[in-house]
């Protein structure tokens, strides 16, 4: 991920020898980190199970990260919670946004599609889990909930979530949130955008990426980037087998639009109360970025 302005600092080449330089910190171990045509240190800690690199926290699926900010529409979720009905993050990983609702007292529901996330939010929040004020369960958009999964709820949070979906998942996804979503209820929903520009993403090949992009998007396309030809893969980095989270990110990545997310929350039945394009705080820098590499929206039942 990506943001205006700032150095660019590549994950690609994050090298794992055995020499650990500077010595050992404990379980933190020092590397050194290629930004371009230069070499900065930097840093990659593994401990308790989760390997952290400058801040971000990968996945057990190595499909993503945990970022290491709040998602920038954190406060907007938490400000639905109604007092009775709770509010869900879906897609919660390690659970960043859902320690701050529980700090706030309020009843939370964290959803993964992987269990090895939801056993390390078990292992987080023990006492709220014990206690009732955090139910933890498993859900794969756009897979109907399971019974253990109780709504309706009060407010729905995907970050950095629906840019793994197909069009239709999307759509079928909301459609599923809006039937467990009391009235008045919001979600919010942030994702990567096409003006992302990936970690260490080939020159050559983001430009004729972006171009399709925005020409898709310009000739109304419901979902300029759901094409095979769109799907940001291994063949968009430079070496993907030196990329920290090589191969299952590459399944595909679906960027967005503003404006797919918005009519899709229109044709789903919310009011869209939000929609605004900027950058995720959590976002790595890049200066090559061309326009705003993330997507904000949020929808009212």
């Amino acid at each position: 991920s990506t943001s205006k302005g700032a150095t660019k600092i590549s994950l690609a080449f994050v090298r794992r020898s055995k020499r650990k330089e500077g010595g050992p910190v404990g379980s933190r171990r020092i590397v050194r980190m290629v930004v371009g045509s230069e070499t900065l240190g930097s840093q990659v800690d593994e401990q308790d199970g989760l390997v952290k690199v400058n801040g971000l926290t990968l996945t057990k699926n190595r499909k993503g990260v945990e970022l290491a900010t709040y998602s920038p529409l954190v406060e907007q979720w938490i400000a639905s919670y109604d007092g009775v009905h709770p509010i869900v993050d879906i897609g919660a990983a390690y659970g960043m946004n859902v320690g701050l609702a529980l700090e706030k007292g309020i009843r939370v529901v964290a959803l993964d599609c992987d269990h090895r996330h939801l056993d390390e939010i078990r292992k987080k929040f023990k006492k709220e889990v014990e206690s009732g004020q955090l139910q933890v369960g498993y859900a794969c958009l756009p897979e109907e909930f399971s019974n253990e999964i109780k709504g309706p709820f009060s407010s729905v949070l995907l970050s950095e979530v629906v840019h793994f979906l197909h069009g239709w998942e999307i759509e079928k996804s909301l459609e599923l949130l809006w039937k467990n979503m009391v009235p008045g209820g919001h979600i919010a929903i942030n994702a990567a955008s096409g003006d992302l520009h990936f970690w260490d993403m080939d020159e050559e090949y983001f430009e004729s990426w972006h171009a399709k992009f925005v020409e898709r998007e310009a000739a109304g396309e419901t979902w300029p980037g759901d094409d095979e030809g769109l799907f940001i893969t291994a063949k968009a980095i430079r070496d993907p087998s030196k990329h920290p989270m090589q191969p299952a990110l590459f399944e595909m990545l679906h960027c967005q639009s503003l404006h797919a997310l918005e009519s899709a929350l229109e044709r789903a039945g919310f009011e869209v109360v939000l929609g605004k394009t900027g950058t995720h705080p959590g976002y790595i820098p890049n200066p090559k970025t061309i326009g705003e590499p993330g997507v904000f929206v949020v929808g009212k039942k």
